[in-house]
């Protein structure tokens, strides 16, 4: 999947279980590409070093759409 690293709407950053292969779950929203993939990576070694890790997850960086982008950031306070 190709990734447009100037999207203007932000990233999301999410994860799949094999339990539930189809469906993405959301953690973090982001507005640069540079900060999803570190949110990415800290999630991931949280995931790893909690007492309940998140079993065999998939993480994904999932760029912000247009019709998503006022449901998410429009409640926004800054």
């Amino acid at each position: 999947m190709k990734i447009n690293l100037n999207n203007p709407y932000g990233y999301k950053v999410c994860y799949s279980t094999p339990k539930r292969k189809r469906k993405l779950i959301e953690c973090v929203h982001t507005n640069t590409y540079g900060l999803a993939q570190f949110e990415k990576q800290r999630l991931e070694r949280i995931s790893e070093d909690s007492k309940n890790p998140l079993y065999r997850a998939t993480w994904y960086i999932v760029p912000i759409k247009k019709r998503e982008y006022n449901k998410i950031w429009g409640n926004c306070p800054f």
